[in-house]
């Protein structure tokens, strides 16, 4: 019991790290004017005025790979101080981009990586990459295309 609960102490001081770690990392891209010059950018790459799904449906891909990568705590607090000065030069309604950042976030099924559930299950469960791969293929395809239908719906672009 006290091994168990030895990890799961550790557990919790690094997610504590991580997360003060990233809340940092999302100031200091907000002060410093990081965010901004990556939305100008996005701008000149993207044009004044671009098509508000196919941005909603590239800030839903990056997100779900970035989850697949870090923890999903962490991927939303980097992520949303770079996309919501993009949103916000396209002209686009931030409600919808950070629900999207959300929902993206919340899908780490591809990889053991993003969630710590899927890590703790990982050694326990005698789990292989592929073991989360495979099926997490086919969910996440379909929480991309339910997002694509339903954020629009809810939260108009």
């Amino acid at each position: 019991i006290l091994a168990a609960l030895s990890k799961r102490l550790q557990l919790s001081v690094f997610r504590f790290c991580l997360l003060s770690g990233m809340s940092a990392v999302s100031t200091g891209m907000s002060k410093s004017g990081a965010g901004a010059l990556i939305a100008d950018t996005a701008v000149n790459l993207l044009g004044e005025h671009p098509n508000k799904l196919l941005v909603l449906f590239i800030i839903l891909v990056l997100v779900t790979l970035l989850t697949n990568a870090m923890m999903n705590t962490s991927c939303a607090m980097l992520v949303t101080p770079l996309f919501i000065p993009i949103v916000q030069a396209f002209g686009m309604n931030t409600t919808a981009v950070a629900i999207a950042i959300c929902v993206a976030a919340s899908a780490p099924f591809l990889t053991p990586v993003g969630s710590g559930t899927n890590t703790l299950i990982v050694r326990p469960g005698n789990l292989k990459f592929m073991d989360f791969f495979r099926p997490g293929l086919g969910l996440t395809v379909v929480i991309l295309i339910v997002s694509m239908i339903f954020i629009p719906i809810f939260w108009p672009l």
